[in-house]
């Protein structure tokens, strides 16, 4: 028990020191960037990330399962915030 307390507390931990930098990086990336190119970056990176980790846990097949209509949806989902 005492050993997943202390996981828990070193993930945690990580989770602030990683989160702490995010509005920093934000504001170099966009004296540099737009927003636009900033949002496809990290939306890139993001699918990227968890390809590798599906990849990593040999879950793959799972990329198989989801529907035309469900990719159809996430695409216009992800267009709603290009307009609004």
């Amino acid at each position: 028990m005492e050993t997943n307390n202390n996981k828990a507390y070193g993930f945690t931990l990580v989770a602030i020191l990683l989160w702490s930098t995010v509005a920093t990086a934000f504001k170099i990336a966009l004296q540099s960037l737009n927003y636009l190119q900033l949002l496809f970056i990290a939306s890139l990176t993001a699918t990227v990330v968890l390809f590798l980790v599906l990849l990593f846990q040999k879950k793959t097949p799972l990329l198989l399962k989801i529907s035309t209509r469900g990719l159809l949806f996430s695409a216009i989902g992800g267009c709603l915030c290009r307009f609004f």
